[in-house]
């Protein structure tokens, strides 16, 4: 229920951002997002950013910030009890030379047009457990294209469960 309520809040922005709270920003974050959307938008515009967010963690003298691989597209683990959604290199051809269609989106992190949220909103009956899944669905059967990005421009606050390779 957050995240609707969340964006049940908006004033006619342009653009929304579905994020954690526990999410720290890199520098010009904002300015670096909104070229990759304009990128974006030129090729497909009913688009939207999804990425599994970099990882930072809390140490004694500070933020220990980590990389992980945003580039990639998001998938659904095969094998997962849980459909876990994973990082994995997209097939296909990219737009612009960077940016990878997929068809999954990650809870952390979506961008896009305000008009995705009106459209698509949150379902108050799925908390959880199956949420990213069916927000890709309801978004791709409407017409929406997801894609990666080649930097996240957030780190979310854990550790990555899962190395990943090439």
């Amino acid at each position: 229920m957050g995240r609707l309520t969340a964006l049940l809040l908006h004033e006619n922005q342009d653009f929304g951002l579905w994020i954690d709270a526990h999410t720290i920003f890199d520098k010009d974050w904002d300015e670096s997002l909104l070229h990759d959307m304009m990128t974006i938008e030129r090729a497909h515009a009913r688009s939207l950013i999804s990425v599994m967010p970099k990882w930072y963690e809390w140490v004694d003298k500070g933020i220990v910030k980590y990389e992980s691989i945003s580039e990639f597209g998001l998938w659904i683990e095969e094998g997962s009890p849980h459909h876990a959604i994973v990082p994995k290199r997209p097939e296909g051809e990219p737009i612009a030379e960077k940016y990878y269609e997929h068809y999954m989106v990650a809870g952390a992190f979506i961008f896009s047009r305000l008009a995705l949220f009106k459209e698509v909103m949150p379902d108050p009956l799925i908390a959880f457990g199956g949420e990213e899944h069916a927000y890709a669905l309801r978004a791709c059967t409407r017409g929406y294209k997801i894609f990666s990005i080649p930097h996240s421009h957030m780190y979310h606050l854990g550790k990555a469960r899962h190395t990943f390779e090439d």
